[in-house]
């Protein structure tokens, strides 16, 4: 009488203990913590939120060489080398130069761009004294568009975020009053990196400052 006392106290005692198992992940009683089955599926944010969260990594620092050195501007030691491509056998580099010690935002640096011939040397194309023209005039289309991406790349990375760089964008556009300069390319590259901007902006193009006849 005791055994069998004892054999079915083994059996309720394992019945209920694989209850207080089994209720919880079928939905029933109360369980310490959540269930995996009933854990919220995890969705994957909306473009826009994706690219207010955009923050790409920052371009791996760009040594100029002095073969594209020596071409550099009179007082342009304080530079950011911005992008660079190589194309049709040269290598071009895109920098922003600042005009004093102070300045650090991207967007208020001055181009310059220097190609490198690996037969002829460098030439430096475009300087602070350059009639301002799309980067597609000097380079080809490819390596503009390449060059332009690379910049905006780098100048949110510099900024901290994307959020930071568009607020910044917005008042450069804003300040110009219907005058700021985007060329075609420079337009495509913010629209791959999700940027939006104010779209009172003036497309730069090779007619945009004519060249005046001598």
């Amino acid at each position: 009488m005791t055994a069998n006392r004892t054999v079915l106290t083994l059996c309720l005692s394992f019945t209920v203990g694989l209850l207080l198992v089994t209720l919880p992940l079928l939905g029933w009683g109360d369980s310490p913590a959540s269930s995996a089955l009933l854990a919220p599926v995890l969705t994957q944010p909306s473009p826009t939120v994706a690219a207010q969260i955009y923050l790409p990594t920052p371009l791996p620092d760009v040594e100029l060489p002095d073969g594209a050195r020596i071409c550099l501007e009179p007082f342009g030691e304080r530079f950011d080398v911005f992008g660079t491509v190589q194309d049709q056998g040269k290598t071009t580099y895109l920098l922003g130069l600042y005009s004093d010690f102070v300045t650090t935002n991207p967007l208020d640096a001055s181009d310059e761009v220097i190609v490198v011939d690996p037969q002829q040397g460098c030439d430096r194309v475009i300087d602070s004294t350059s009639t301002r023209r799309p980067l597609s005039s000097y380079v080809s289309a490819k390596a503009a568009e390449s060059l332009e991406l690379q910049r905006y790349q780098q100048a949110i990375a510099q900024l901290g975020s994307l959020h930071a760089f568009q607020q910044s964008l917005t008042a450069h556009i804003n300040a110009e009053h219907g005058l700021y300069l985007l060329s075609a390319e420079q337009v495509n590259a913010l629209k791959q990196l999700h940027v939006s901007f104010p779209n009172t902006y003036r497309l730069l193009a090779d007619e945009t400052f004519p060249t005046s006849e001598p």
